[in-house]
């Protein structure tokens, strides 16, 4: 069954996410995110290092807040 959910944030926050979740919608853009967030959760639980690899070659190791 579907939850709904209600969220406080900045308007600053909020115009960010009108913007990132373009035409799929606000609801698919927080489902990507929470499928997102789990994946590096157990990726860091697995001591693994999470790695962003630039078009010219360069790879630099993502920190997480």
């Amino acid at each position: 069954m579907a939850k709904r959910l209600q969220v406080e944030m900045t308007e600053e926050q909020y115009q960010l996410l009108k913007k990132l979740a373009g035409p799929g919608g606000l609801s698919s853009l927080v489902r990507k995110a929470l499928n997102t967030e789990a994946y590096l959760q157990d990726a860091e639980r697995d001591n693994a290092k999470i790695l962003i690899e630039r078009k010219d070659g360069s790879v630099r190791e993502l920190a997480r807040l």
